[in-house]
């Protein structure tokens, strides 16, 4: 399983020599090490070393870490994807605390993993629901590690709005129902 991902980890960057300093010499170990700190924003997005200073990260944290340490390694066929999915109770446990009672089943959600030779590999670490967000997605989008902020973002607003106008929610409201399933997950 994911032995696309055991490969060493060498010193040849700032990453690398993070995850080496952490104790990790191949990108799977230090995977799925990276895969058991909590499900947290991190202070800074931008950084990708936030996941390891802040021991937390959010899916978009730490498969830009991933990603971005895959790349620095000379791995490029390891991809980091933003998918577009219905995040419901079912695929996303726990988002169920902000869906009651609002009348809405699933939102737009964009999740980050990564990809190679289009199998998808998550590393975030929530719990497993029913089904997978794979099951339940509705686009993706291959991105550079530096530009998936603003990537992920644009098309996550864009999808927001216009499931929101469909429902009669303005984009503004749609997105206070999405962060308060995001919410509900980092409580959990």
């Amino acid at each position: 399983m994911k032995n696309e991902f055991n490969f060493s980890i060498l010193p040849s960057g700032v990453l690398s020599a993070a995850a080496l300093h952490c104790g990790y010499s191949t990108f799977l170990s230090f995977a799925n090490y990276i895969k058991t700190l909590p499900y947290r924003r991190v202070s800074n997005d931008n950084n990708p070393l936030a996941v390891l200073d802040e021991q937390c990260g959010t899916c978009s944290a730490k498969h830009k870490l991933l990603a971005a340490l895959a790349h620095e390694c000379g791995h490029f066929e390891v991809n980091l994807t933003v998918g577009i999915y219905w995040m419901s109770e079912q695929n996303t446990p726990g988002v169920n605390a902000a869906l009651q009672g609002t009348g809405i089943h699933a939102v737009p959600e964009a999740h980050c993993y990564l990809t190679i030779n289009g199998i998808r590999h998550d590393f975030t670490g929530l719990n497993q629901g029913t089904s997978s967000p794979f099951d339940a997605l509705l686009s993706e989008h291959q991105v550079l590690p530096k530009k998936l902020s603003l990537m992920k973002t644009d098309l996550h607003k864009q999808e927001i709005a216009t499931w929101s106008k469909k429902i009669g929610l303005s984009p503004n409201e749609g997105w206070a129902v999405r962060e308060a399933c995001i919410a509900a997950l980092a409580a959990r």
